[in-house]
């Protein structure tokens, strides 16, 4: 995989979509916020639809069947992530006049028909996507866009550790963390082996906060656009709607170059060498150098498994978006199973 300041710039259609890749926590919104700001390019707020649909697909049958295609397109448009992120702007029934001009319908054609529909209500002639939880499914993203450029977002993992500990989703202690970052980052990596070297970059969170013009103008050319400066006045833009707040109030500030190693003042011994023990191999192969004295191949202390139980408990009680998101899934899984045939 190509460094960001050394991958080569090969001709692209404008057209050609794009996606974000990388774990949560990650430097993803900043990116995405970012290349958003640029005059051409548009990426929404997550739209999740590729990991929360398409283990649903087999209750919808042959998406060739006007029937069973408009139900798909009216669970998608009706989820959390379409009506409360991109604020039901996307008009169902224009996603569907757009399916029916085609002579075969898949799964990559209906998420591109509520892509391009969405481009267009912002107005610009490119879209992106980016949602975190696509190395879930990334093998059929591959399949269903093999034209498409990928921009893979790398972060130390212990500082992504020290982001995740602080949600309300995702790991509550620095083992389960690095299992969560390297689990990511080798889900991405490896389905990124089957991409062409001219439609794949991997840039550093790090080298993003400290040289951004130079990263940015290298994204810019992997896409095969003009630099903008606009792409630096990402605060002035309006946020995506129910961003995550901590998040949110990040953005709002702006570039923070700061917002890196902080994990060398913060964590503790024992943390350190708890990720590194999983971790260790991924930080390297990713130019992390490892430092703890002693790389820990200790399990979690009783104590701290039950802490760690018991955060995650809390965490998933307070999430009660994503609780009301897997409830309307099962809802459009059952309701598919019996409409759908």
């Amino acid at each position: 995989m190509e460094s960001a300041l050394t991958t080569p710039v090969a001709p692209v259609s404008t057209s050609t979509p794009f996606f974000i890749l990388g774990c949560p926590r990650s430097g993803t919104s900043l990116l995405s916020r970012m290349i958003n700001a640029h005059p051409r390019l548009c990426v929404p707020q997550e739209t999740q639809i590729f990991p929360h649909f398409l283990p649903l697909l087999s209750a919808y049958g042959d998406l060739n069947k006007d029937s069973n295609r408009r139900v798909l397109v009216s669970d998608i448009a009706g989820s959390i992530r379409l009506q409360e992120d991109l604020e039901g702007v996307i008009d169902a029934s224009a996603v569907l006049t757009r399916l029916d001009s085609l002579e075969s319908v898949d799964f990559g054609s209906v998420f591109r028909a509520f892509m391009e529909q969405w481009q267009k209500t912002q107005g610009k002639p490119r879209w992106g996507e980016k949602t975190p939880q696509n190395a879930h499914t990334i093998d059929a993203l591959l399949d269903y866009f093999p034209e498409a450029k990928y921009l893979n977002i790398v972060r130390d993992g212990r500082d992504v550790m020290m982001s995740l500990l602080d949600t309300e989703f995702g790991p509550k202690n620095p083992r389960d963390a690095a299992k969560y970052w390297c689990n990511y980052l080798d889900k991405n990596q490896h389905a990124l082996e089957r991409v062409n070297p001219d439609q794949q970059l991997t840039v550093h969170y790090e080298e993003l906060l400290a040289e951004p013009v130079a990263v940015l103008e290298q994204i810019c050319g992997f896409l095969d656009e003009d630099y903008s400066d606009s792409m630096l006045e990402f605060s002035k833009e309006r946020l995506p709607a129910n961003i995550e707040k901590k998040n949110a109030q990040k953005l709002k500030l702006g570039l923070q170059t700061g917002n890196r190693n902080k994990w060398k003042k913060a964590l503790g011994n024992r943390e350190i060498e708890l990720f590194e023990g999983v971790a260790a191999d991924t930080l390297e192969r990713e130019g992390y150098p490892v430092v703890g004295t002693s790389i820990s191949r200790d399990t979690l202390t009783r104590r701290e498994s039950l802490s760690s139980v018991y955060k995650r408990t809390v965490g998933m009680v307070k999430n009660r978006r994503s609780q009301k998101e897997a409830v309307y899934r099962l809802r459009c899984y059952l309701n598919a199973q019996v409409r759908c045939h």
